[in-house]
């Protein structure tokens, strides 16, 4: 799950005008990662799907990757790692999934996650991809799990890229706040946005108080659909465990600071995934690639070779 790191970006550039990328934004002005430039310029495409029109990101070439976001996110947060990847001889893609981001047009129904499968299917169908390389964070996490299973075949290996969705209860700090009434991914005040930061970041970016205010409007306005999307996505903490073993070369990167899902959920995904490579990763939070993209992207690629 994630906050709308795009958003965010593009209406900060006016605090940091000499940032040339996206998320350049946790990289200096929030002081959350080292600085860097991203090493190249996804190529943006769309394609019409049953419902509605999937936007994504495309770059490299080789082997295919296709990234998942998490609820309330991006295809954008993953443009740092995506670059990374590809540059190791990669050709890696990252959609909007249906009903976030560019991606529009879908139904309340969309959001279900074995919806979401079946558009993802036909979105790799429609692009003529065979088989592929697939990783997801929180939601898409969950959503990469499914696809595993009703697609098997297409799918060479599986990773989380921070804690999925799927596995358990929210962390005690999250489901503490949830008890007071306050859901820290629909914040309608400054002080629920900077609580939502601190539950996915081990050190949060530091957000120009014209921006906070700016997204806590749009939460505002918009809270009730976001809280239908919300009630969706809610109904499957545990759809990986129910979902059963993976017959797949898997592995997982679990932010120990993370306060979306608590570390101690690793250890039972583990148990899912016959020979994981699972990893509790020091320092980190619920968005690894966001976070640390160049660290995050090394662990990915050698997992992948």
């Amino acid at each position: 799950m994630s906050i709308s790191l795009s958003l965010i970006v593009s209406r900060a550039m006016a605090a940091c005008r000499a940032l040339p990328v996206l998320l350049a934004l946790f990289a200096v002005c929030a002081g959350g990662a080292s600085a860097q430039t991203v090493p190249c310029k996804p190529e943006a495409a769309q394609a019409a799907l049953p419902g509605g029109s999937v936007h994504y990101l495309q770059t490299g070439e080789g082997p295919r990757v296709i990234l998942l976001h998490g609820l309330f996110a991006q295809k954008e947060q993953w443009v740092p790692f995506m670059c990374l990847v590809a540059a190791n001889g990669f050709s890696v893609t990252a959609p909007d999934l249906p009903g976030f981001g560019q991606s529009v047009g879908f139904s309340i129904r969309d959001y279900r996650l074995e919806n979401q499968v079946e558009l993802l299917h036909a979105l790799v169908a429609g692009l003529g991809i065979k088989e592929f390389h697939l990783a997801g964070s929180s939601m898409g996490g969950a959503i990469a799990g499914l696809y595993q299973h009703r697609y098997a075949q297409e799918v060479r290996t599986l990773a989380f890229i921070g804690a999925p969705l799927g596995v358990g209860d929210w962390s005690p700090r999250l489901e503490a706040s949830l008890a007071k009434g306050i859901n820290p991914f629909i914040p309608v005040t400054p002080e629920q946005f900077d609580l939502e930061l601190r539950l996915l970041f081990y050190q949060p970016p530091a957000i120009p108080a014209e921006v906070v205010a700016s997204l806590v409007n749009g939460y505002k306005v918009n809270h009730d659909f976001y809280l239908a999307v919300f009630n969706v996505v809610a109904g499957y903490s545990r759809v990986l465990v129910d979902a059963g073993a993976g017959s797949v070369r898997a592995l997982a990167l679990w932010g120990v600071e993370d306060g979306i899902f608590d570390v101690s959920g690793l250890e039972k995904l583990a148990t899912l995934y016959r020979g994981m490579d699972a990893r509790r990763v020091e320092r980190t939070g619920h968005l690894p690639m966001v976070e640390h993209p160049e660290d995050t992207a090394t662990s990915y690629i050698q997992f992948l070779r």
